[in-house]
């Protein structure tokens, strides 16, 4: 009991009431935004990926040239990749639209990833059956989800930048609220 109280103690936190109010309107802020300017926020998010694959292309370059010098194998792979990466990269920054494409398949192929892995499941395995049949419709939805992303990956990044702007507002709300409340109630 006393190393449960001791645990639960260093979780002993309480934020500030306003520090809510300012999650919930940045929150709100940029739901709002990725709601109005899609489009935009679309490029953002690809001009990053862009910039991602760079930043970790020239890792890779830099691993290589400073590695241990052990195996030569991998040396000469880290330098391949890390080329092809910075190629990709900087096409992708000139055509901007081809990492939005790029970001589009990537989420078609979690998708079907994940319907292929709960189809597995829901075929594995000894246990109950009822749980199966979910796993199975989970991984039809999942793997439909996946085609459909395929099919149209632009429409399917737009889409999820939508439902982001659609989370951000509500969760924006709601932490206004909590944090109105807490002001509210705690003394400071």
């Amino acid at each position: 009991m006393a190393d449960e109280q001791q645990i639960m103690g260093t979780f002993n936190f309480t934020p500030s009431w306003w520090t809510f109010v300012l999650i919930g309107l940045l929150a709100i802020i940029f739901g709002s935004i990725a709601w109005a300017f899609t489009g935009i926020v679309m490029g953002a998010f690809a001009l990053l990926f862009g910039a991602a694959i760079l930043i970790f292309s020239v890792g890779m370059i830099i691993q290589a040239l400073k590695g241990d010098g052990g195996s030569t194998l991998m040396t000469a792979v880290l330098l391949i990749f890390g080329v092809i990466g910075i190629i990709i990269g900087i096409m992708g920054l000139l055509n901007f639209w081809t990492l939005v494409l790029a970001v589009g398949y990537f989420i078609a192929i979690w998708a079907f990833m994940l319907g292929i892995s709960n189809i597995m499941l829901a075929f594995s395995g000894h246990d109950a059956v009822w749980y199966k049949v979910l796993l199975f419709i989970a991984g039809i939805i999942a793997f439909l989800l996946g085609i459909y992303a395929a099919t149209a990956p632009l429409i399917t990044q737009y889409a999820v930048v939508q439902v982001l702007g659609i989370f951000g507002v509500a969760y924006g709300i709601v932490i206004i609220i909590t944090g109105l409340v807490m002001h509210s109630k705690i003394p400071e």
